[in-house]
């Protein structure tokens, strides 16, 4: 929330956390977080694919913000600071995007062996 917020304003930098002290090269700290901009698109086609994201972290290619838009899993009450908890109903008509991926319990796990 705060990227977007601070990259609307024209200061990215200020989101970068100051305490890596001269390992800090504010550039390519910007570029990252632009790059996070465009990863986080909602049209899947506006995305960079994985060898333009690799391009871009290397500085091999610019990173274009053309088309960024504010990603929608950002609200407007989250940009004002509303930390308030999301519906957790199922038939609520939040959007829930993200695919998460858990290790096999040990008794899900297929312990056969073929001789």
């Amino acid at each position: 929330m705060q990227t977007w917020t601070h990259y609307e304003q024209g200061k990215l930098e200020e989101i970068i956390d100051i305490d890596l002290g001269d390992d800090l090269e504010v550039e390519e700290a910007c570029r990252f977080l632009k790059i996070g901009l465009l990863c986080t698109q909602d049209a899947m086609k506006v995305r960079p694919n994985m060898t333009s994201i690799i391009h871009m972290l290397t500085g091999e290619m610019s990173v274009s913000m053309d088309r960024v838009t504010k990603p929608s899993v950002i609200g407007d009450s989250d940009l004002n600071g509303d930390n308030e908890q999301r519906s957790t109903d199922p038939d609520s008509t939040t959007i829930r995007s993200f695919a998460t991926t858990e290790p096999l319990a040990s008794s899900e796990v297929n312990t056969e062996t073929s001789l």
